[in-house]
């Protein structure tokens, strides 16, 4: 299984065809956007799902980033750290997000509990 931690909107290129990321560790992945099973952002998520490996690297970022979600085919995982706000590259990496994965882009939530 693939899971990477990807810190900041310059590590995202949002191609027409694929979603190149480079993580923390070094290496970069270009996903073709067919290969996205499910993506979205997931603020509610943090704290409560712990990803050995990831969630150590990008908890610095928590108060500063939001987190977006990527499950991708063969058991790939990132989580991304865009930078909260309303710059430019960010709202060009979420609409090539809505753009390309229409409905397997979504927010993400954790079930409330009565």
């Amino acid at each position: 299984m693939n899971s990477d931690a990807v810190i900041g909107c310059d590590a995202v290129d949002a191609g027409s065809e694929w979603l190149r990321l480079k993580t923390v560790a070094g290496l970069t992945r270009t996903i073709p956007w067919s290969a996205i099973r499910l993506a979205g952002m997931g603020s509610e998520l943090n704290g409560h799902v712990t990803i050995e490996g990831v969630t150590e690297k990008v908890a610095p970022f928590l108060p500063t980033h939001d987190s977006l979600w990527i499950v991708y085919a063969e058991n790939g995982f990132a989580q991304v750290m865009i930078e909260k706000g309303t710059s430019a590259k960010r709202s060009a990496i979420l609409a090539a997000f809505a753009k390309n994965l229409d409905e397997r882009c979504r927010t993400m939530s954790l079930p409330h509990r009565s």
